[in-house]
């Protein structure tokens, strides 16, 4: 007969740290009935119910799946954040900065001027040799010597002009455009100009060619004129000088930089022809027509020639080497 239960004792234990009587349902100890013996185990979790049983210890098994689902997850990140910065990249504005920037700098001035009206005609290049004229030049130089009294003012560092051994040398030092006007003071209105040229030192945006009918005031000697303008990478554009109502003189842009394989780049020889008849003026390099010009808001003035170092980010030192000049007449 099994006796009946019995609450355990608790011996060497004050009341005031005794455990809490544990329920009737309770057990300390386990009975095991056997068929012919009673055995009983003790149960150290149910003599102290305020004992917790320690955590199973974490599962491999469940850390590689969370190190998997991290991998994941900076992953996904890492692919929207590059994602996002690749489309921002194709839809930003693009700045433009234009390669080259012409700024010729006069004294300011007053002139008055008929409203200008012109055309412009781009010619598709054609092999057209340019024969020599017959009629006597009206101006004429092969650089062998200053006859001509060319005016020779160079300063160190800045810019300077030599003539000598069938060339005159034009170099500018200090990011300007430095021009040599054609000696006298002959005012040029119908002609035909030839001038073999050389761009022979600088960088690629420098630019070297003709001033023609160019007008002086009593503080600048080109204000207003025409301006022939060829690169050493082997582009070409022609600009008009203009004085707006403050005063002060502005290159506009009438043929702008164009590329034409007639050209030779820097250090190659260009034979330069200018044909300026009434208002009609053609330019020519190698024997083949670029373009053709109509303007009748300068029918005459002077001519020069020029080297420029502009824009002024461009490294200091630009050089263009002239020689076989002549000038002769056109009849309209």
């Amino acid at each position: 007969m099994q006796p009946p239960y019995q609450q355990p004792q608790y011996p060497n234990t004050s009341p005031a740290k005794s455990p809490r009587p544990l329920a009737p349902t309770q057990a300390a100890y386990n009975i095991n009935h056997d068929a012919t013996t009673e055995q009983a185990y003790f149960n150290p979790y149910l003599n102290n119910p305020y004992e917790l049983r320690p955590p199973p210890p974490p599962s491999r098994a469940n850390w590689k799946r969370r190190s998997l689902l991290l991998i994941c997850a900076l992953s996904l990140i890492t692919s929207i954040v590059l994602g996002y910065l690749y489309v921002n990249t194709l839809t930003k504005p693009e700045t433009t900065v234009p390669a080259k920037l012409v700024t010729v700098g006069v004294t300011p001035t007053h002139l008055v001027q008929a409203t200008p009206t012109y055309e412009v005609t781009t010619v598709t290049p054609t092999v057209a040799p340019s024969p020599t004229p017959t009629t006597p030049p009206l101006f004429s130089d092969s650089f062998q010597d200053n006859n001509n009294a060319w005016d020779l003012t160079s300063i160190a560092g800045k810019y300077s002009v030599k003539i000598g051994g069938g060339s005159l040398v034009l170099e500018d030092d200090d990011n300007k455009l430095l021009w040599e006007l054609i000696p006298g003071t002959k005012v040029y209105s119908d002609f035909k100009l030839v001038v073999d040229a050389t761009f022979s030192q600088g960088g690629q945006g420098n630019g070297y060619g003709v001033f023609i009918r160019g007008a002086s005031n009593q503080n600048s000697k080109l204000a207003t004129y025409y301006r022939f303008e060829l690169y050493g990478d082997g582009t070409y554009a022609v600009f008009k000088g203009v004085v707006d109502a403050t005063g002060n003189s502005q290159s506009n842009t009438l043929v702008d930089y164009t590329s034409d394989p007639a050209i030779q780049k820097q250090g190659g020889v260009n034979h330069i022809a200018i044909i300026a008849n009434g208002p009609r003026m053609t330019l020519m390099v190698n024997g083949q027509s670029l373009t053709t010009i109509t303007d009748n808001s300068y029918s005459s003035g002077s001519i020069a020639l020029f080297v420029s170092n502009l824009p002024a980010p461009t490294p200091p030192g630009a050089q263009a080497t002239f020689s076989n000049l002549a000038i002769y007449p056109v009849s309209k």
